[in-house]
């Protein structure tokens, strides 16, 4: 069923009965609407070398849904070689499509792309080819973007088993998305990785991502998103519901840079990944307003098509003020460009032809569709197997490898359990590095090998979630994603969760307590002691009880944490974090008290306070 079937502007969101795959009714309407899809030396700079331990036979149970543009099942990363028959959980389908066949690690297909040719899986931009083969891409030796980036490329768990759901083609539509996560749920997926954001954020209750993902959690599926790429600035994160994990980017300690040298042997430096020879000869660098006769000086400075002239573009490197016009210069005969590049755009892009983007890397080399422009240009003719990609669409592969990983050593664990550990063992980052501190970079740069290891883990219920669901939709009740009615409400700051965050009133003090419970599943006899990192000054903080003694291992204890305080300034945050150690594990969870422009005491849920809390509460940075 699609939009167009349905009507353009609504979309349905269907329960599928996982057992016989019918549709069993309509629980809620609200419009369709498009959203946006957001390697070589990821995962030894994140800690996972081809040497470490690892569970291959559990590691090959696992399967993984991947909810994109498709895949490119012919891709050297998707050989199945070694891999023993599908798990017999599997109750999927291979149809992807004319000439599109599964093997044993591609073991389930579907398309659900309205604007997909052919109704075929295939990957036409690459993206989801890409995103499938950092999570769980085969080894691949040599494997470079025309000999930049060379390496073995290879997936964080490569031999975790794929399901590719084409979602998007030029777009991605509300009604395909819940569609391929009820078709998931079904077909026996053991995690949902999803590089997928929307334009802007939306309400939870009209959020199909959202909706999905809870249908997910409830039936114990973990479902991985990208936080959009419009960060790291206040609400600007896209995926905040609590029972996804939700992932944002960062920098690699690998940079793919382009040098211009000028005369005098003075060179500048800048971003972009061209896939071309060096000049050998000398060339001439002209400004925009020098190859025009018939624009104004802004005009000609910024390159538009209508201003430029063959006679005076061609054989020469153009130097524009905007790059959104690089095809005209390229059409007009011009042998490279040199354009601006936004500071916070701190990343090399691949180039259709020679171009310099000046300014101060998170690029990822991992596999492609052949039949995809690499630079994303329509006009780029060009072919790679393996290409380079950046940003949040890239990360989130990156946490759903690192989930399965730790999921690998603890099948049982639910997925709260899963996340918990990736956020409580996560490096803590400065937050000097960005004023807006974790709202920001979230708990931190994951670690997939302590995450194996937490000590201690935050246990989220699904009546918990339901009860946040039913806060934020009191008046939409019957949009609630589960059979189940509506019970008590249940604030975020209640949620126990493995973060502390709440608005405060800067008006008064303040008394703000946090209920918690951990579950033991370090050593069966162990003690571990709170204390309180970070700047707690004109604050008292009290941990009761300070010490928990357990017994057994899945032993479950309580804690309140209660701080009080005097007023804060407007638009201030107040940063630091609960620590629980017993000499060996390190269990750490952020707190963050934050004011903004207004005023209406710590427990007034509106939209925009509603979203900032659960920004610290759900963003796991990805540091790759």
């Amino acid at each position: 069923m699609t939009c167009n079937q349905i009507n353009p502007y609504l979309t349905r969101n269907i329960k599928i009965n996982p057992t016989k795959c019918g549709i069993v009714g309509v629980i809620s309407v609200f419009p369709c609407q498009k959203s946006q899809v957001q390697t070589t030396r990821s995962w030894d700079f994140m800690g996972l070398s081809q040497s470490i331990e690892r569970r291959p036979a559990v590691e090959s149970d696992i399967i993984v849904g991947v909810i994109d543009t498709g895949i490119w099942p012919e891709s050297e990363s998707f050989n199945d070689e070694g891999f023993g028959p599908i798990p017999a959980k599997w109750k999927g389908v291979c149809n992807g499509g004319k000439d599109f066949v599964c093997n044993r690690k591609i073991i389930g297909e579907r398309t659900f792309s309205i604007q997909s040719r052919d109704l075929s899986t295939r990957d036409e931009s690459g993206h989801g080819t890409h995103v499938a083969s950092i999570i769980s891409g085969s080894e691949v030796r040599d494997a470079s973007y025309y000999g930049i980036a060379e390496g073995i490329a290879r997936g964080g768990v490569p031999s975790a088993r794929i399901a590719a759901y084409k979602v998007c083609s030029l777009d991605c539509y509300d009604t395909d998305i819940l569609t391929a996560f009820d078709h998931a749920i079904a077909d026996g997926v053991d995690l949902i990785s999803i590089s997928i954001a929307f334009q802007e954020a939306r309400e939870l209750t009209f959020d199909p991502i959202a909706i999905g993902a809870f249908h997910a959690m409830e039936r114990g599926i973990l479902t991985v998103n990208a936080a959009g790429n419009e960060g790291p600035y206040l609400y600007s994160i896209k995926s905040y519901a609590p029972w996804i994990l939700t992932v944002a980017a960062g920098d690699t300690n690998r940079r793919i840079i382009d040098k211009v040298l000028l005369g005098k042997d003075a060179v500048i430096v800048g971003n972009a990944i061209n896939a071309f020879p060096s000049s050998d000869e000398s060339l001439s660098l002209v400004y925009g307003n020098e190859v025009t006769n018939n624009c104004t000086e802004t005009e000609a400075r910024n390159c538009l098509p209508k201003c430029l002239e063959s006679s005076l573009v061609e054989k020469k490197v153009i130097l524009c003020d905007q790059n959104k016009y690089i095809k005209a210069v390229k059409t007009y005969g011009a042998l490279g460009c040199i354009v601006p590049c936004s500071i916070s755009d701190n990343f090399s892009a691949v180039m259709p032809f020679p171009v310099v983007a000046l300014t101060p890397g998170v690029e990822i080399l991992a596999a492609f569709s052949p039949i995809a422009p690499p630079s994303g240009h329509p006009w780029d003719m060009s072919s790679a197997r393996f290409s380079i990609l950046s940003g949040t669409s890239m990360a989130c592969p990156h946490v759903t490898a690192a989930a399965i990983f730790v999921k690998s050593f603890h099948p049982e664990w639910s997925p709260s359990a899963i996340k918990s550990a990736l956020m409580t063992t996560a490096w803590e980052l400065s937050g000097s590095l960005h004023p807006e501190a974790e709202f920001a970079f979230g708990s931190g740069h994951i670690d997939p090998l302590k995450a194996t290891n937490p000590g201690l883990v935050y246990e989220t219920s699904f009546q918990e979630y339901l009860r946040i669901w039913c806060n934020i939709s009191q008046t939409v009740v019957s949009a609630i994603p589960t059979n189940a009615s509506c019970p008590m409400t249940l604030t975020p700051k209640e949620l126990n969760y493995p973060s502390m965050a709440v608005h405060l009133d800067m008006k008064n003090t303040f008394t703000v307590s946090f209920h918690r419970t951990v579950t033991n599943v370090g050593h069966s006899n162990s003690t571990y002691v709170a204390s309180i990192e970070g700047d707690h000054s004109n604050m008292h903080i009290s941990v009761k009880p300070n010490t928990l003694h357990f017994t057994a291992l899945n032993e479950k204890m309580n804690f309140v944490v209660t701080i009080r305080g005097r007023r804060m300034k407007p638009f201030k945050i107040k940063r630091m974090s609960l620590l629980w150690t017993d000499g060996i594990h390190r269990v750490r969870s952020p707190i963050v008290f934050y004011t903004t422009g207004t005023s209406g005491g710590e427990r007034t849920l509106v939209p925009s306070r509603f979203h900032m809390t659960f920004v610290i509460l759900m963003i796991v940075i990805l540091v790759y």
